[in-house]
């Protein structure tokens, strides 16, 4: 029988919510990057790809990561549905409800704090090789902040079950929002790797797994088709 004690509650949720917001920070860093890119260089792939990046973030990877939370939240792995299941008593359940409903706002938060969408006149572009090499490199920051932020958070978790390890039936749960941002945005980083090829023939990329309690989705980025390099 799971038994996580009060205090373990107020851990994870401040774990949870600590991943979030360095999550959203790393895409801000890589969203001002792409945008700043695209308002010096004038260049229509670049401006289509900082829009996609900003519709992405704020309707389908929203919508993916709320709705993996909402299935932690109505699990029997839940804070509310564990202090139920050790019959702690009404008081201790609704303090755990209300730690979930924290962190749900957390997440909430965090997509409202997000990028908008840009307009530039592309019809005198001006970019050079270098551009794609600052633009590579904010990619690989943006994934190491988000691998970071999920890598910190397990091993919070970590050392939390090394104490109980009831604590190990919620991590699957705890790292999904990193772990979704990190794979998504790896994607991108293989197409630069394999020479920009999405600004050549567009990129339909997949989530096709997230580990241990994440779902795979058909979450993906319409680059279009068709957009030549230079």
């Amino acid at each position: 029988m799971a038994i996580i004690r009060e205090n373990e509650f107020n851990r994870i949720t401040a774990i949870y919510q600590r991943q979030a917001e360095e999550c959203v920070r790393s895409v801000e860093i890589f969203y001002d990057s792409v945008t700043d890119l695209a308002r010096r260089t004038c260049y229509a792939p670049l401006v289509n790809f900082a829009n996609q990046i900003y519709k992405f973030y704020k309707e389908d990877l929203s919508g993916h990561l709320q709705r993996e939370f909402f299935r932690w939240y109505n699990s029997e792995y839940s804070l509310h549905a564990l202090a139920r299941s050790i019959a702690a008593g009404n008081a201790a359940e609704c303090r755990a409800r209300e730690h979930m409903d924290a962190m749900g706002d957390c997440l909430r938060q965090m997509f409202r704090r997000g990028p908008v969408s840009i307009s530039v006149d592309t019809s005198e572009p001006q970019i050079q090789d270098g551009d794609f090499d600052s633009f590579s490199a904010a990619l690989s920051d943006c994934v190491y902040g988000f691998r970071r932020a999920n890598e910190e958070a397990m091993a919070d978790i970590r050392a939390m079950a090394d104490e109980n390890n009831a604590v190990e039936c919620i991590a699957g749960f705890v790292r999904t929002t990193g772990v979704s941002l990190a794979d998504s945005f790896q994607a991108m980083i293989r197409e630069v790797e394999d020479g920009l090829g999405f600004f050549r023939s567009g990129v339909s990329r997949t989530l096709n797994h997230i580990p241990e309690t994440g779902r795979g989705t058909d979450l993906h980025l319409p680059w279009g088709s068709g957009i030549p390099f230079l």
